[in-house]
């Protein structure tokens, strides 16, 4: 056998160092060989919603060769908190991940964010969460979606403090607020006035009239004597 080279020489088989032949031929099998990609596979959870924080479930990821992976959270992490981070202790997102010696975690980062009333719903009316997860060795990545389904639970509603105003001697039956909580998350609320000062009833005539009632949402003026600018300004 024999091959030509640049010069128009003409050499035998035997003249060419066959170590080269060798290096060509690996290079040519690394170049067929199929591309490693990283393995995570779509999981899904049933969790009450506003978990405590630091409640986690792991994941797996996989890398054929073996190479460190990194994850991040690319996609359904949300921030919603109505009240601001950190009220509930967490402060961002809902979800953070660690990377821990037994293996990464998807761990409640803001309990409030993990939240049924904000979240998506399925087909059969389930609420959940779609949190994507992306692992990659550095080269080569991969997504999965990672399901939280929640349950609805009672909660405490809460609200600020309101600032009202109304005419002084307003008649009877004058309705002064309506009451609208910062959240109800879908359950009826009652209102009830559990405290009034008594200086409230200025009428002078020690009637132990209240100046005011609530319906439903609504608060009404009851005794429109006892609503005298000119003795009482405000009333808490």
């Amino acid at each position: 056998m024999y091959y030509g080279v640049a010069t128009g020489e003409t050499k035998s088989i035997s003249d060419i160092d066959l170590s080269i032949l060798e290096d060509i031929g690996a290079y040519q099998r690394d170049l067929i060989q199929p591309v490693s990609h990283v393995g995570i596979a779509d999981r899904a959870f049933t969790w009450d919603e506003h978990p405590i924080e630091g409640t986690y479930e792991r994941f797996v990821a996989n890398d054929p060769d073996n190479h460190a992976l990194y994850y991040t959270i690319t996609g359904g992490n949300p921030d919603t908190d109505p009240q601001g981070n950190g009220t509930f202790g967490g402060d961002g997102p809902a979800f953070r991940i660690e990377d821990t010696a037994t293996g990464p975690r998807i761990v409640v980062n803001d309990q409030q964010d993990v939240d049924w009333e904000n979240a998506l719903t399925a087909s059969d009316g389930r609420r959940y969460m779609d949190l994507e997860i992306t692992a990659s060795d550095g080269i080569y990545s991969a997504a999965a979606h990672y399901y939280f389904y929640l349950n609805d639970i009672d909660e405490t509603p809460y609200w600020n403090d309101q600032t009202f105003s109304v005419d002084e001697n307003s008649p009877d039956g004058t309705l002064i607020a309506t009451f609208d909580p910062l959240s109800d998350y879908g359950f009826p609320l009652t209102y009830t006035i559990v405290s009034e000062h008594p200086c409230h009833d200025v009428d002078g005539l020690d009637d132990g009239e209240a100046p005011y009632y609530i319906v439903n949402n609504q608060l009404f003026v009851r005794d429109s004597d006892d609503f005298n600018y000119e003795i009482l300004s405000t009333m808490v």
